[in-house]
């Protein structure tokens, strides 16, 4: 374990330290404010009215009669996006409380960047694991499964986001790499209908009941 952390902070020292630029300073911020949570948000919304709109243009006028309007298609796939995004940050939120690992700036030297200061402003003080990196992994999960393997490139994206985490000295590579997993990980498996999925299911149910648009929903509306 020992060596471990040793190579998690020689890491973090290599690519903090060594990489340093103000072009770099810039690209990094750049990337890691693409990973905030609204901007998150505002993917899965953008997706969603994407799937409602191929949903019209290829499917619509061949479905029968029973067949579901693009609009309530859409808010499905937002929905179930959004359920799968509030049970992947409550983790991680629970794993924060557990560790209690301090981030790298407040146990070492540090270059404080604009985008240091910014990015960390009213964020919590817990480093482990990382919420930009399990955003970013599960988004492209998500998008990924909608759309199949050409999609893939995005993981290009999420590591990005994940990279500028530690080049601004938020978090070690250790936080990063697991949270780009979990976010990956919970996001596979519950659309893959595994256990955390009953629990979304008996949240739909109860949508179902109060709401028209909510009906006849199933995980296909993610696959």
């Amino acid at each position: 374990m020992n060596m471990i952390c040793k190579l998690d902070y020689f890491l973090f020292h290599e690519i903090h330290n060594n990489w340093g630029s103000p072009i770099m300073d810039q690209l990094m911020s750049w990337i890691t404010y693409s990973g905030n949570t609204p901007l998150i948000f505002l993917y899965i919304i953008t997706v969603s009215v994407t799937v409602g709109i191929i949903y019209r243009l290829k499917y619509y006028h061949f479905t029968s009669e029973n067949r579901i309007s693009p609009l309530r298609k859409a808010l499905r796939f937002m929905l179930y996006s959004f359920m799968i995004y509030g049970v992947m940050f409550g983790v991680t939120q629970g794993l924060k409380e557990t560790t209690q690992r301090p981030r790298p700036y407040e146990v070492h030297q540090v270059r404080m960047t604009v985008a240091l200061k910014k990015t960390t402003a009213g964020e919590e003080k817990e480093s482990f694991p990382s919420g930009h990196a399990a955003g970013a992994f599960m988004m492209v999960a998500i998008i990924g499964r909608r759309f199949g393997k050409k999609m893939q490139v995005l993981y290009i994206w999420a590591a990005l986001v994940a990279l500028s985490r530690v080049y601004l000295g938020a978090h070690y590579p250790s936080d990063v790499i697991f949270g780009g997993f979990w976010g990956w990980f919970m996001a596979n498996l519950i659309i893959s209908r595994l256990p955390f999925s009953n629990l979304l299911s008996k949240i739909y149910e109860g949508l179902q009941s109060r709401f028209s648009c909510f009906k006849e929903f199933s995980s296909q509306d993610i696959n």
